[in-house]
């Protein structure tokens, strides 16, 4: 029976990785630009994380503006010992200045100030684990078209066709054997599996697209619709018009109607980017984005 692909899954153990020295590690395979930025807001909630042992019920995000964003944070008394001595009475607003990274407690004394910036300039330097599973699968979707077998993600199918590439993949991994370990199983091309897959890359495929619209409703009720926004978001279809063209084998008599679909929705860009230059044509971006 001829081999269909392999399905690939992952253990990863808690670590952490100097992010310069992962960066150029991973220029030989050319998707470092696939690691997740480390920004100053992403930075502080880490740092946060950490010091809170990852039990976010313990510090809330406000006023998130463009410029800075505000953090208020309470340290659980369960913790008490193990991170600091002294218990908090109350909250600890924390500033976050978005374009400089600069941190302002409203307490200048407070005893989280210390603990919170070994945290926040680890985390500013460092790759952890849940950032570099995340970038597995980013390298995973990008380079082997890797498509998720269930939708809580976990275990994914490369076709045969693209097993070469995921030896980067592997070779990935070897970077950090002590904390990373990737399984693979060989699947053959039985009706049953074609059928798998079939309801696998359609699932898939259809989540991105649903995600894609639901993000243009939201825009929509919120006035935030822009020609860019629009323009971005049909590159986004011409992406998955990609996706399908790929898997269209896979696919078998589901590729037709995936295609059919963005098709539409490749039709409601275009008139909606055309109605932003011509103001005095009639178009409900409302009213078109239901029918979709």
């Amino acid at each position: 029976m001829a081999l269909k692909g392999h399905l690939i899954y992952w253990q990863i153990s808690e670590f952490a990785s100097d992010k310069t020295e992962l960066e150029r590690d991973l220029t030989r395979w050319n998707c470092q630009d696939l690691l997740p930025r480390n920004d100053y807001k992403s930075s502080v909630i880490r740092a946060l994380k950490h010091i809170l042992k990852g039990d976010d019920r313990f510090y809330r995000r406000f006023q998130d503006v463009k410029e800075s964003v505000k953090f208020a944070v309470v340290l659980p008394e369960e913790l008490i010992g193990d991170v600091i001595d002294i218990q908090f009475k109350k909250e600890v607003i924390i500033t976050v200045d978005k374009d400089s990274g600069d941190v302002e407690f409203d307490d200048p004394n407070s005893p989280l100030k210390p603990i919170f910036f070994d945290a926040y300039i680890s985390a500013r330097k460092t790759v952890d684990s849940q950032q570099f599973r995340s970038f597995l699968l980013k390298v995973l979707r990008k380079k082997c078209h890797a498509v998720s077998m269930r939708k809580s993600g976990g275990i994914y199918y490369v076709n045969k066709d693209w097993l070469e590439e995921l030896q980067n993949v592997r070779d990935i991994f070897n970077l950090f054997p002590k904390f990373c370990t990737l399984f693979e199983v060989p699947i053959y091309d039985d009706e049953s599996t074609k059928d798998a897959i079939e309801v696998a890359v359609r699932d898939d495929i259809e989540d991105e697209i649903e995600g894609l619209l639901d993000e243009i409703r939201k825009r929509d009720e919120e006035g935030k619709v822009t020609s860019k926004v629009l323009q971005n978001r049909r590159e986004e279809v011409k992406s998955l018009v990609e996706r399908v063209r790929i898997h269209a084998e896979d696919l078998r008599t589901k590729a037709d109607l995936l295609n059919g679909r963005l098709s539409e929705i490749q039709d409601f860009f275009g008139k909606a980017l055309t109605f932003e230059e011509n103001l005095d044509k009639p178009f409900s971006l409302r009213d078109s984005l239901a029918a979709l």
